[in-house]
């Protein structure tokens, strides 16, 4: 009995409340220049917080006047416009993914909301404030700058120096590896992950040390919710319960020795009920989440993506180069390849932590291994994901290291601990400032890639000027603006860098087809058709060469294996492939794909008098006229709009609708083609 009164004697009753060694570090640093900050921690905490938020906007607020990079964010934008611009559909994200492996509904929720801000505050005249990149990127703004903030609270909560995390938080609120995070539209997944992640912790943290049961009970149910938002976010928060275990084990006072160093643990206070109902909480939230994911990949069909241990061998080199960016953030490129400077630095780092780990004698090392499996929870997870078609794309993203930062943060605070760093020094705080004022400065002048596709594409190719991809979105943004000398040019360096890239073909095909060099789109096509047969739109774009050179019973065997490979609901597929038949005399098909069409689009002018006139040809003459009326009610300016009418009139010998037709014609300032205006003075109207 005796025996085990001793045993609760010297187990600790409040687990989360005891001081730890580097309260007492900075006790004992309080007397220096910047003691007046140990003196008032709360007023200092919200300045020094208020000092982060206007780093962040100082840097990033350019931004709001930056268009789409045409990397992913065109898709969020643009190609998602009339699903996100409806605010009910908030709620919608749940039902479908990004990309192919990736459920990430609270990401989805996010453009929701961007677009409706967007609606209310940044509508302008000619363009929707669903499309204006500023309600977006304003929001990237907003992630970044509570992102930093909370890796501030965060720090400070685990009871580390106040100023030693306020400024590694600086640090990380200038950091140029983090700039696609906040400068990029598509890159704010891993700062909202974060947020969502941090705040879990700082409610867990809460809910560890508040001793009222109702309090505590409030706190586990904000903590649940949080930690599902983070689930719903981005799949690897996941590993944020297995943190939760490690940071009891290794870090939490009470549970792991006092020290931190030692090796006692109290599993007693480890299996408490506390933890026990957290394990229950995220069970259920975990089956939730999994029901709604196995829902949502039920739609993706056949995924792409390489998933499992082949693909860590081909991403595994990813480790060190994010972490050799993390120090040295040099050759920044928000979507590189390996290149050796980075995976060098990498294992020069690493090795470097290492050493310093082994040699310092004061480390904390059970501590400081809460840092280090922080880094390995986060950063294991997306080796095992190879996405399709990327080899010659990008081999990592750098915004993937905004997480990864805050376990480093804890590594290298162990390590200034143990170094005994006085924080509380103006040689300390100066070299601190110094490295922040240098990444500020390499995240302004690094931000300015992502003003624009020419701005992303042109940094690609300039930093990796041997792979291919750089010169193909490039040529896009050239070709977009029809700027297609330029284009051809990049297309052509891209080509020379892999001959293998199909979709070098394509916008080839789709350039020389603008430029009206038939017989040129006509080979690219023909060469992106042999290289990627199963694909619609490389049989629709080959048609279109042979359909624009009059050549239309050869474009019909295209536009059919276009059509069949999911054209079917394309108006214009339906469309040309009317008028190919209808010119091959094979009426009845056309007049199927042409009523095919029309339900499709019956606003289209085009189609309207192409329409109209063989129907009037097939006998329904009140009907086909009808249309081909339409046709100029749509679009009373265009010439195609009165050709077919002019033909019908003139074979129906109806000269007083001739005459009509020939005065509205005059009226809209319309010049007819020649052999109608010949005609039309032939018969005495002109």
């Amino acid at each position: 009995m005796a025996k085990r009164n001793k045993k609760k004697k010297n187990e600790p009753k409040n687990v989360e409340n005891i001081p730890l060694e580097t309260q007492e570090l900075e006790d004992a640093q309080s007397k220096g220049p910047f003691s007046f900050i140990y003196d008032n921690k709360k007023i200092s905490f919200i300045v020094m917080s208020f000092v982060i938020a206007i780093s962040v906007f100082s840097i990033y607020n350019k931004t709001l006047d930056y268009e789409i990079v045409y990397c992913d964010d065109n898709i969020f934008v643009h190609d998602y416009k009339d699903f996100n611009k409806d605010i009910s559909n908030i709620w919608g994200s749940f039902d479908r993914t990004f990309g192919t492996s990736y459920y990430r509904p609270v990401l989805g929720m996010s453009f929701v909301i961007d677009a409706w801000v967007g609606q209310k505050f940044f509508d302008e005249e000619g363009k929707p404030g669903n499309l204006n990149p500023a309600a977006y990127q304003l929001a990237n703004n907003i992630y970044h700058a509570l992102g930093s903030l909370l890796v501030f609270a965060f720090l400070v909560y685990l009871r580390y120096d106040i100023i030693g995390s306020f400024l590694l938080s600086l640090i990380f609120a200038l950091h140029p590896v983090l700039t696609p995070a906040a400068a990029w539209i598509s890159g704010r997944n891993d700062s909202m992950t974060t947020i969502f992640i941090l705040l879990s912790f700082l409610t867990v943290i809460k809910y560890y040390r508040c001793e009222d049961l109702r309090q505590k009970y409030a706190w586990y149910i904000i903590h649940l919710l949080i930690f599902a938002t983070s689930l719903f976010t981005k799949e690897t928060s996941v590993m944020f319960t297995v943190l939760v275990v490690v940071y009891n084990l290794f870090f939490r006072e009470g549970i792991s020795s006092p020290s931190g160093s030692g090796s006692k643990i109290y599993w007693k206070k480890f299996f408490s009920n506390e933890n026990w109902m957290l394990a229950g909480g995220w069970t259920v939230i975990f089956f939730i989440w999994m029901n709604f994911k196995n829902k949502a990949f039920l739609k993706i069909g056949n995924n792409p993506d390489q998933i499992g241990f082949t693909s860590v061998m081909d991403n595994f080199p990813q480790i060190f180069a994010i972490i050799g960016k993390m120090f040295f953030p040099v050759k920044m490129l928000a979507l590189p390849t390996f290149e050796f400077f980075s995976i060098a630095s990498g294992v020069l780092v690493i090795l470097t932590l290492i050493i310093l780990a082994l040699k310092i004698k004061d480390v904390r090392k059970r501590k400081m291994s809460f840092g280090l499996v922080w880094l390995v929870l986060f950063i294991v997870p997306p080796l095992f994901i190879r996405i399709a078609y990327v080899d010659d794309f990008f081999d990592y993203a750098e915004h993937r290291a905004y997480l990864l930062l805050v376990g480093m943060f804890i590594v290298l605070l162990e390590l200034f601990k143990g170094l005994k760093v006085n924080y509380n020094s103006r040689g300390t705080v100066s070299v601190f400032l110094i490295i922040a004022v240098i990444f500020g400065i390499k995240a302004n002048y690094y931000t300015d890639t992502f003003d624009g596709a020419k701005s992303f594409w042109g940094n690609k190719t300039y930093m990796e000027p041997q792979t291919s991809r750089g010169y193909l979105d490039l040529g896009k943004a050239y070709l977009r603006q029809k700027q297609f000398s330029e284009a051809d040019s990049l297309y052509q360096l891209g080509i020379a860098r892999n001959p293998n890239n199909v979709n070098f073909y394509i916008d080839l095909t789709s350039l020389e087809l603008q430029r009206r060099d038939y017989k040129k789109a006509e080979s690219y096509g023909k060469k992106a058709v042999s290289m990627k047969p199963n694909d619609k739109m490389t049989h629709y774009l080959y048609s279109l060469s042979l359909f624009n050179q009059g050549r239309y019973s050869e474009a019909i065997e295209p536009l059919s294996q276009a059509i069949g490979r999911g054209g079917a609901k394309n108006w214009d597929m339906l469309h040309r492939m009317a008028i190919c038949l209808h010119n091959t005399k094979r009426v009845e098909e056309a007049l199927k794909y042409y009523q095919a069409a029309f339900n499709l689009n019956p606003n289209n002018f085009q189609l309207l008098t192409n329409y109209g006139a063989i129907l009037a040809q097939s006998g329904q003459v009140e009907r086909g006229e009808e249309l081909m009326r339409s046709s100029i009610t749509k679009m009373p300016s265009a010439e195609n709009s009165y050709a077919n009418l002019f033909s019908y009139y003139f074979r129906s010998n109806q000269a007083s609708k001739v005459n009509e037709l020939s005065n509205l014609a005059m009226k809209n300032n319309v010049k007819l083609r020649k052999a109608i205006d010949d005609h039309l003075k032939k018969i005495g109207i002109r």
